[in-house]
């Protein structure tokens, strides 16, 4: 088998294990189909009788190149398909988070955007294959370029109903989270006014409890608290236990109700934290998706070049061929007449 004639770009490496591991069973399995013919039937096979002249002629069955590197693309499309179901099952587990601002939800996120921009570089990679399986072995018979051009036709289906289900899969993903974000900022506006609700309300407790509790009646005694003149009151009265343990309950409770405030304002701001990640990895996705749109245009853009490049060289083959003809035919047509005159 051939060995890969499209490496990826410069700055990443790739583990060509799995592509020889596949190569070597497809050289195995085709060694074990020889052998499995009746030797009488593989050597009439390979040898042609030719009555008329007399000889026996004994053909090659060495496959074309374009067959090696219709097994390189066979190879990289079931790679696109195993990543293409990994990815989904990451989209999926990663979806079905409860949380996603801990540590596990961001490795995730990072192996979601690695493994897209590998499936990207394996559709690139089929397209650059398919490339040279159209300029591979030119000039051929008419059944041989028949053949080569409904083998690509179906690679190209095929690679154009992966990648329509690869971008329907990233669309739906991307959706998911669009909804997602929609449903948390609602959820979140609500917290917020009952939140503030809250928060108004406690304040204006508290207010209520300062008043009564600090505003004197009459006089400037703060504990005066039965509206009694000072120079009326007996000098050695003081507050009742009852009223101290009020005072202290409340300021208890005011202390408690601020602790609550605090509690809320920071899982507001966690809340804010938590939108800015969701809003990145929004970014993030977009990007990906005008990355792969960029580079379908660029393979469209390229193979219709191919294709006129090897209609235009078609046309001047035939037309050099037609031109062959005439000047053979008017050479005979001479020399036809020369004999004729050298004979008269």
């Amino acid at each position: 088998m051939g060995s890969l004639k499209i490496q990826p770009p410069s700055g990443l490496t790739r583990n060509l294990t799995e592509v020889f591991v596949f190569l070597r069973n497809n050289a195995k399995q085709r060694t074990f189909d020889k052998h499995s013919i009746d030797e009488t039937d593989e050597k009439l096979a390979l040898i042609d009788f030719d009555v008329e002249k007399g000889t026996i002629s004994v053909h090659s069955k060495t496959p074309p190149q374009w067959v090696n590197i219709l097994d390189e693309v066979a190879y990289e499309m079931s790679r696109i398909k195993s990543r293409k179901s990994i990815l989904k099952d990451l989209q999926q587990k990663h979806l079905m988070r409860p949380d996603f601002s801990d540590e596990s939800a961001h490795t995730e996120q990072e192996k979601i955007k690695d493994l897209t921009d590998e499936v990207t570089g394996m559709f690139t990679h089929a397209r650059r294959l398919i490339r040279l399986l159209e300029e591979a072995e030119s000039g051929r018979s008419c059944d041989y370029v028949c053949l080569k051009d409904n083998v690509i036709s179906s690679l190209l289906v095929t690679l154009n109903d992966v990648l329509h289900e690869f971008r329907s899969a990233q669309s739906a993903y991307d959706n998911v989270i669009s909804s997602l974000l929609v449903t948390l900022n609602d959820v979140l506006h609500e917290f917020r006014s009952a939140q503030s609700a809250y928060v108004r309300q406690l304040d204006s407790r508290r207010q209520n409890v300062d008043s009564f509790l600090l505003a004197p009646s009459s006089s400037h005694d703060p504990f005066n608290v039965y509206g009694n003149d000072p120079s009326t009151t007996d000098p050695n009265e003081e507050l009742t236990i009852d009223q101290v343990q009020a005072i202290i309950e409340n300021e208890h409770m005011v202390k408690e109700r601020e602790k609550e405030v605090i509690k809320i304002s920071k899982s507001i701001l966690e809340l804010n934290s938590l939108f800015k990640d969701v809003a990145s990895l929004i970014l993030d996705q977009g990007t990906i998706l005008d990355r792969i749109d960029y580079n379908i245009e660029q393979s469209v853009l390229r193979v219709k070049s191919a294709l006129t490049n090897v209609q235009k060289a078609e046309k001047y083959q035939r037309s050099r061929k037609m031109q062959c003809i005439v000047i053979l035919a008017g050479i005979v047509i001479f020399l036809t007449l020369l004999l004729i005159l050298t004979k008269t």
